[in-house]
C-alpha cells in the first residue's frame, strides 16, 4: 500500500533496496521504512504500530490530495487506539 499510494509499484523483495535507492518514496525515507520492516519481521509489536500510523498517515494525505475520502471513511472506523487488536496484538 505505502509503494501504491506513492504511486510507484511494489518492487520484489530481492530489488527493495535497490529500488529504494533509485525510486526513493516521497511519503517514506529509506531507511526508516527498510528499519521498520526489519522490526516487523522481529515481531515487535511497537514497530508494527509504527508501520500502521504511518500507513494511515499516507492514506488520509492521499486522500486529501485527490479530494476524495474513501481512506478517511475506512480507519475512520477504527477507534483512536484500535490497531492493537485490529492487528490481534492484544
Amino acid at each position: 500500500m505505502v509503494f501504491g499510494l506513492d504511486g510507484s509499484v511494489r518492487p520484489y523483495n530481492t530489488a527493495l533496496v535497490w529500488s529504494l535507492d533509485n525510486h526513493p518514496l516521497t511519503t517514506w525515507p529509506a531507511d526508516d521504512l527498510l528499519t521498520t520492516i526489519d522490526q516487523v519481521h522481529k515481531g515487535d509489536p511497537e514497530a508494527i504500530r509504527l508501520g500502521l500510523t504511518r500507513v494511515v498517515e499516507a492514506a488520509r494525505h492521499f486522500d486529501r490530495i485527490h479530494h476524495q475520502t474513501d481512506f478517511k471513511d475506512f480507519f475512520d472506523q477504527w477507534d483512536d487506539d484500535n490497531h492493537g487488536p485490529v492487528l490481534g496484538l492484544t
